[in-house]
C-alpha cells in the first residue's frame, strides 16, 4: 500500500494488524474495529483503529481521547460512505489524523482533505498508475466548494449572495434638503 498526503507519497510509520495476526510491535498501530479493546489494554499512546465504512461517527466518540488516527475503509472508489464518516468525525471533534484506506482515486482526494482527511493509503498499482504529481495536481484542482465549511473560505453560494447584493439597485441617497 501506498500512503498519499499534500506532499505526495511518503514513508508510513504506522503498522497495520490484519485479523488476528499479533503485532510486531504495539506504537503505532492499526488495529481492526474488532480488536480495539484489546488495543487499547495495551497502554501504548498511538494507537489507531481500522473502521468499515458502515461505522457511525458517535460510536468512535468515546475512544477520541485514546486514538491518534481513524482509518476508514473504503471498498470501492465509487463508494462514498467514508466521506461522511470522515465528516462527521470531525464535527464530533476528532482531531488526530484520519485516513482513507482503499481503492480512492487522484480526482477525489480534493473531497477526500475538504472532509477532513489527512493522509489516503491506496493499493500499489492504483499508486503506480496514478504517480504522485497527479495528486498534488488533483489537490489543487477545485478551489471553491458549495457546502460551508470545508476549508476553503467563503464558498460559491456565499459569493453568489454577494454579488447579488453589491450589484442590486441602491435606494437614492438624500442630503440635507431632501434632495437626492
Amino acid at each position: 500500500m501506498t500512503l498519499i498526503d499534500d506532499t505526495g507519497f511518503v514513508a508510513d510509520e504506522w503498522q497495520r494488524i490484519e485479523g488476528d495476526a499479533a503485532p510486531q510491535r504495539l506504537e503505532k498501530t492499526i488495529w481492526p474495529l474488532a480488536r480495539l479493546d484489546e488495543a487499547l489494554a495495551t497502554g501504548v499512546a498511538d494507537i489507531g483503529v481500522n473502521v468499515p465504512n458502515t461505522t457511525k461517527p458517535a460510536d468512535l466518540v468515546p475512544y477520541f481521547d485514546r486514538l491518534s488516527l481513524i482509518s476508514i475503509a473504503f471498498p470501492a472508489f465509487n463508494d462514498g460512505r467514508g466521506f461522511s464518516i470522515a465528516k462527521g468525525l470531525r464535527l464530533a471533534g476528532f482531531k488526530g489524523e484520519l485516513r482513507v484506506f482503499g481503492p480512492l482515486i487522484a480526482d477525489q482526494y480534493p473531497h477526500a482533505r475538504a472532509c477532513g482527511f489527512d493522509t489516503v493509503e491506496v493499493p500499489d498499482d492504483l499508486s503506480t498508475r496514478q504517480p504522485a504529481a497527479q495528486w498534488r495536481a488533483a489537490l489543487h484542482s477545485l478551489s471553491l466548494a458549495y457546502q460551508r465549511g470545508y476549508g476553503r473560505g467563503v464558498n460559491i453560494l456565499d459569493q453568489r449572495r454577494k454579488a447579488r447584493a453589491a450589484s442590486a439597485v441602491q435606494p437614492p441617497r438624500y442630503g440635507r434638503a431632501g434632495v437626492a
